[in-house]
């Protein structure tokens, strides 16, 4: 008796859910098996070296098969440097043959470029014939700064709904004599992406999208240089989606109070919020911290969620993990956002959140094995 047969969509899905091995196989057994297959291999491709991406390359470049359906390209490798001229020769193929494998995924949705190579700038997105051109591109992320070159590529691309780039203002780079070597270039306008939901990368660029044209954006994650003011980026994204923004994440140095109010100021409107500080050395909260944010949180109408965190780059101390101390702020600053329903403390050590159970009261929820919160909930109370 022969079996009856399965229609394509049941075999697409059992060829997904099969190992990488068993697709090899499949593609050797029959036509459809081998369509179906090479969908399934090539659909999201993550390299890791430069050696199997030159082996990509050169199928993608001899199989237009597997490069049509490739929808999700990510690279990340250690860039390449030649012990001598006499290899110049080859790290020129090298690029070349990754621009020409480019040009052939004409499906590709998805495309991570996380190298810090700037030879890529001047080799994949220099305008040459043909410029690299993705039809259905909707989200880019890239380690290389917003240069013009950059710029152009964006601009190919209007439809972009998610974009990363540098979380650096410039490059420096690791060639003191390469010709763009330690050189700071800031764009003077961004490409029209009236389509951009999702922003990440440094603040210098995000201050750079407005006022020319509102942005939908629904997140961002902004960095801060060192010496960077807050109030331009705070106040272009306010400009740009002060009506879509619902996160916000920030990470730059010192215990940012004024960074609190700027965003509570111009962008109450916003649903999650996260801070992330960074210290030099570590420190316990400022005086006045606690009433001062409190005042600041007023401001906000629908804000759920508050995360604040710390990163310590020397000499990191052990505070004593306090929940009563804890216990004060998030009800003052409960009291003064009733939205609020979630809060997390730069010195939750342990990885304790608070939540609000009714009216203003909170209680701590582990989100680690420590059981920190689930004591201090048992713990009898002095009347």
């Amino acid at each position: 008796m022969v079996p009856p047969k399965l229609p394509p969509e049941i075999l697409d899905e059992i060829t997904q859910f099969s190992h990488q091995a068993a697709q090899l196989t499949l593609c050797r057994t029959s036509p459809v098996f081998r369509s179906l297959a090479t969908r399934s291999l090539y659909r999201n491709v993550s390299l890791t070296t430069s050696s199997s991406l030159m082996q990509l390359c050169n199928t993608l470049r001899s199989n237009p098969v597997a490069a049509a359906c490739v929808k999700r390209f990510s690279v990340f490798y250690l860039p390449m440097k030649p012990p001598n001229i006499a290899y110049t020769a080859y790290f020129t193929s090298f690029y070349q043959n990754l621009r020409t494998a480019l040009l052939r995924l004409t499906n590709l949705q998805e495309f991570s470029l996380l190298v810090r190579d700037p030879t890529l700038m001047t080799t994949l997105f220099f305008p040459s014939a043909p410029a690299l051109y993705f039809p259905l591109l909707r989200c880019f992320k890239t380690h290389l700064p917003l240069e013009q070159l950059l710029l152009s590529f964006l601009e190919r691309h209007p439809k972009l709904a998610y974009l990363e780039v540098s979380h650096h203002e410039n490059l420096v780079f690791d060639d003191p004599s390469h010709p763009r070597g330690n050189v700071t270039h800031v764009p003077r306008s961004f490409p029209t992406l009236r389509r951009l939901h999702h922003f990440v990368g440094n603040s210098v660029y995000l201050e750079k999208l407005t006022p020319a044209y509102p942005l939908p954006l629904r997140s961002a994650y902004v960095i801060w240089n060192a010496t960077q003011q807050c109030q331009g980026p705070i106040l272009s994204l306010a400009s740009a989606a002060s009506k879509t923004l619902n996160f916000l994440s920030c990470r730059r140095r010192g215990w940012n109070t004024d960074l609190v109010d700027l965003i509570t100021m111009h962008l109450p409107n916003i649903h999650a919020l996260h801070i992330h500080n960074v210290l030099i050395v570590d420190i316990q909260l400022p005086e006045g911290y606690q009433e001062e944010i409190a005042h600041y949180l007023s401001r906000c109408r629908n804000l759920q969620r508050l995360k604040l965190t710390r990163e310590v780059q020397w000499c990191p101390n052990d505070f004593q993990h306090d929940l009563n101390c804890e216990f004060s702020i998030v009800t003052e600053w409960g009291s003064a956002c009733p939205s609020l329903f979630v809060i997390i403390l730069p010195h939750s050590f342990l990885h304790v959140e608070w939540h609000r159970v009714s009216e203003n009261i909170w209680v701590p929820v582990d989100i680690s094995s420590e059981g920190v919160a689930r004591r201090w909930l048992k713990a009898p109370r002095i009347p």
